[in-house]
């Protein structure tokens, strides 16, 4: 965990720190090729949909974690998409097991079929959750998928997560 928490704080000030270097090493031995990073600056919420100063390491300790990119053409008004995000926030919150949230747009562009081959914008919803089932659950329903796409989503992929 320490090192996640370290990685954070360096992306948070500069998008490639030289850690990177062994991690990637070690990892490309287990993966088919090497890793897709994107980096992002993640603003987290607590149970109750407000906003909390703790790093997402922290949020989402020991805690079942939907973790879904959504994708933008690039001329996208970010503040609407934010403003729709936050509102999801507040509604999610009332859902059994919620227990927080971060949101957040990627730093770098991403490509996608659906941009219709131009880059475009990514962003990123992660949901914690008090179980895995509850995780499942939201992951597969389509509240953050149809919330986004009025927004402008054309694309989105998720997965669960535990850390």
């Amino acid at each position: 965990m320490n090192q996640t928490g370290k990685a954070w704080r360096l992306t948070k000030r500069r998008p490639n720190p030289p850690q990177y270097g062994p991690f990637l090493e070690q990892v490309g031995t287990i993966m088919a090729g090497p890793p897709n990073l994107k980096h992002a600056v993640l603003n987290v919420y607590g149970a109750d949909g407000e906003l909390r100063l703790s790093p997402p390491v922290t949020a989402f300790r020991d805690t079942p974690t939907v973790i879904q990119k959504f994708y933008f053409p690039s001329s996208i008004d970010t503040s609407a998409v934010d403003t729709a995000a936050l509102a999801l926030v507040h509604s999610v919150k009332s859902l059994k097991g919620f227990k927080g949230a971060a949101t957040g747009w990627l730093l770098e562009e991403v490509e996608h079929h659906a941009l219709g081959g131009s880059s475009g914008k990514g962003f990123v919803l992660v949901t914690g959750w008090e179980s895995s089932d509850l995780a499942g659950e939201f992951s597969t329903s389509l509240i953050a998928n149809h919330e986004l796409q009025i927004a402008g989503s054309k694309a989105d992929e998720g997965f669960v997560a535990s850390f």
